[in-house]
């Protein structure tokens, strides 16, 4: 299929879309094929390359790879998140010893760990927190949708771990893992995701295609949060992991702040004995 780039049409993005359909590609692949052509195209109406419409034309273009039964993401077991965290204490590699335990504690992306720049952590009070938000990252960086835009607590288990004092020792106006490479679209996550996934593989040996290395642990994050001895609001809990959730419109009325550092003063450590027995249940 030929296209002009400066010109191309939503009818255009969805021949090819159905063209790789039906090659009978996988689902993921599909998708990944697309939000790279969305990369590609917010690249080039930033810096006026090709009209807005053509980059609203390629960005109206949606597809979602049907799951096959059996084939899910699964969240980490207790034994799993031990041996990863306890991993974790050993690495002198900053991605390695710090993203697990970030993913473990907070449930946010990997995107939005690797992403994260030190001026995104901060005080808010007498509580610190993590802002994911673009104002500090990379130029090119990108949030996965409007709801992923928020503010964390830190859970007290990752101050205890001493992350603020890996923090403090780092440039102010830097990257929080200045080590990871942007990749080929400027941005870090891809870049941090493989590290991550590569050494949960290799190395702590959790090799179940339904475990994704960093991935998981948002799906245990949840887990935990629904348990109903924490009464946790479905609203609170969607916040708090950048999902869009359902609900009236009041979801989207005032501010999580105060419910957010509720939340983390309960949660508990993610190597207690409390955490395993309800990560469990």
């Amino acid at each position: 299929m030929a296209w002009n780039a400066a010109s191309l049409s939503e009818k255009d993005v969805i021949g090819w879309k159905d063209a790789l359909v039906a090659a009978k590609l996988d689902g993921k692949t599909i998708a990944n094929h697309l939000t790279i052509l969305r990369t590609i195209y917010n690249y080039a109406g930033a810096n006026k390359l090709v009209p807005a419409t053509v980059v609203e034309a390629v960005r109206s273009v949606k597809y979602k790879a049907k799951r096959k039964a059996g084939t899910g993401r699964r969240g980490y077991t207790d034994d799993e998140a031990r041996a990863i965290l306890l991993a974790a204490r050993a690495e002198k590699d900053p991605v390695l010893r710090w993203a697990p335990w970030v993913a473990a504690c907070q449930g946010c992306r990997i995107d939005e760990i690797c992403g994260a720049m030190v001026g995104d952590i901060e005080r808010d009070g007498d509580v610190w927190v993590l802002h994911i938000q673009l104002d500090n990252r990379d130029d090119d960086a990108e949030l996965k949708n409007e709801n992923a835009e928020r503010t964390l607590p830190l859970h007290p288990a990752l101050i205890a771990e001493g992350f603020l004092d890996y923090v403090a020792g780092l440039p102010k106006n830097g990257a929080l893992f200045a080590g990871i490479k942007p990749d080929m679209f400027c941005r870090r996550g891809g870049n941090g995701s493989k590290r991550v996934a590569r050494w949960v593989r290799d190395k702590v040996k959790i090799t179940d295609l339904r475990k994704a290395p960093s991935h998981s642990w948002r799906h245990r994050f949840r887990t935990t949060v629904r348990h109903p001895r924490y009464s946790i609001g479905e609203d609170v809990a969607d916040y708090l992991c950048g999902h869009k959730g359902e609900g009236g419109e009041g979801r989207n009325y005032g501010d999580y702040r105060d419910a957010a550092i509720a939340t983390f003063g309960l949660l508990p450590s993610p190597l207690s004995e409390h955490a395993a027995t309800v990560a469990a249940a």
